[in-house]
């Protein structure tokens, strides 16, 4: 049809798989392994411009070679039908690390959260969330679909927005709860449980806001919760365990995904008899897994290899914000973990639209629009590519000045 295949054969890559090859569905894809670091990249026929680089989000990492290889030497079982020693003993281990009675492995964090809702919310009640969080923002309403309870989105009450900029570092206080439930008033929904994310847009949770917040739960009876997809950030930015930071909630979501590279898996944390009911659940849901024992094997593999070099991904963003700071941009929040907030001064001439498009003509990814994006570090991206970013958007800055 004309269409050119993809230029590998100058790069150490190796052809590793082919799927939908003449498929009538749509291009193929082809995954190559680049030989130098065991990463797995995916190029379609007809675009030859390979991705190089990705910082859209940690979500964008993939099993190195040493993951892939653990997930083949597994025995598997029907984890539904009689259970599957991989899972359960993956769970007794991050139960044990957070600190918490038991827990249960899910497709991802989404599932968990609304597992944990759909197990302590009852319809007609309410869930207070940061207004910024993503469980509110990218759930797809499933709250209200699922638990048929309402949130309550909250801005903290010294500033800051729900539009994922500047004012996401702020985080909720006691004051912004009190002031933010619902009380058992017949004419309102009663707030149930609160739930906070840390980290949220990069910013890490201050411990005293979450034990102050855990006072006020207790003492008017709700269920405190816990989404801490990115909670391996939060302890490399605090030097608190895990254990620690999730002490004061009474059950948490935290994912093997993202920064620690696992291709799929989020587990919920908390009491056995909620985790039992939340299993149950959960195969209502869709959720039971099969042959999960590859996928828990991805996740032991992190947790042994991934946890500890986090705190790399928080080197290589500050060595980002110092480049495009060098650059002439601005932050618009300050850079904690491995989420670098930039903006677009007014006296430049262009946008992130512009750059955006530039830089991926150069095989380099990032989010953006308008005067602002945010960039993520994470195992895929080392030195040598935010050296390769900053360049191209020094290139591109040039080039549409």
């Amino acid at each position: 049809e004309g269409r050119r295949e993809p230029t590998m054969s100058k790069q150490p890559w190796t052809l590793v798989g082919a799927s939908f090859r003449g498929s009538t569905r749509g291009p193929s894809l082809r995954c190559f392994r680049d030989a130098r670091r065991g990463l797995a990249y995916t190029a379609s026929d007809g675009d030859a411009t390979r991705c190089v680089a990705d910082f859209r989000s940690d979500t964008v990492t993939k099993p190195s070679r040493a993951m892939l290889e653990s997930m083949l030497n597994v025995e598997l079982e029907d984890d539904v039908y009689t259970g599957d020693e991989n899972v359960r003993r993956l769970e007794r281990k991050v139960a044990a690390l957070f600190g918490k009675e038991d827990a249960l492995f899910c497709v991802s964090g989404t599932m968990t959260n609304q597992l944990l809702l759909r197990a302590v919310v009852r319809p007609m009640e309410s869930v207070l969330v940061h207004a910024s969080s993503h469980l509110y923002l990218y759930e797809v309403g499933g709250a209200a679909f699922h638990s048929q309870c309402q949130l309550l989105p909250t801005t903290p009450s010294s500033g800051g927005g729900g539009d994922g900029s500047g004012g996401a570092a702020l985080h909720l206080t006691r004051a912004d709860v009190e002031g933010g439930v619902f009380p058992d008033d017949i004419h309102m929904a009663r707030t149930a449980v609160v739930a906070l994310e840390n980290t949220i847009n990069g910013s890490v949770l201050p411990q005293h806001h979450a034990l102050e917040i855990a006072s006020v739960c207790a003492e008017q009876g709700m269920h405190l919760h816990l989404d801490g997809a990115r909670v391996w950030n939060a302890a490399a930015a605090t030097g608190l365990s895990v254990a620690e930071l999730c002490a004061p909630f009474h059950s948490a979501s935290v994912c093997l995904s993202k920064g620690l590279g696992a291709p799929i898996g989020s587990l919920l944390l908390g009491p056995s008899s909620l985790m039992h009911r939340c299993k149950r659940l959960r195969k209502m849901f869709g959720g039971g897994w099969r042959h999960p024992g590859i996928l828990a094997a991805a996740g032991e593999y992190a947790l042994e290899h991934n946890v500890g070099r986090v705190a790399d991904d928080h080197r290589t963003a500050q060595h980002l914000s110092d480049g495009l700071l060098s650059l002439g941009l601005e932050l618009s929040q300050p850079l904690e973990t491995n989420f670098v907030w930039a903006r677009i001064p007014d006296r430049f001439p262009f946008t992130f639209d512009a750059l955006r498009e530039r830089l991926l003509l150069k095989g380099v990814r990032i989010n953006g629009g308008g005067r602002s994006a945010r960039f993520v570090t994470h195992l895929d991206v080392s030195e040598a590519e935010v050296a390769l970013l900053l360049r191209e958007l020094a290139a591109a800055i040039d080039f549409l000045s």
